[in-house]
């Protein structure tokens, strides 16, 4: 965890008193995002380029989704 505080100055040195203290922290992240191949549909038969889509989430921030062709 964190505290900040500010304080102002100006152009004649003068400094402000020191603002309230804000208190921050970071979310430890623990849970594993979800995704799932929306298309083409389990076990369909396709044939030269294909679309595909997925559907992913997560509950703090989701930062990106991979494509993986035959664990490559």
């Amino acid at each position: 965890n964190y505290s900040f505080t500010v304080k102002a100055s100006d152009a004649a040195g003068n400094f402000s008193d020191s603002s309230n203290a804000l208190l921050a922290g970071t979310t430890e992240d623990r849970v594993a995002p979800k995704v799932i191949i929306t298309y083409p549909l389990n076990n369909s038969s396709v044939d030269g380029l294909v679309n595909l889509s997925a559907s992913s989430t997560d509950d703090i921030l989701l930062t990106g989704v991979q494509f993986v062709l035959d664990d490559q």
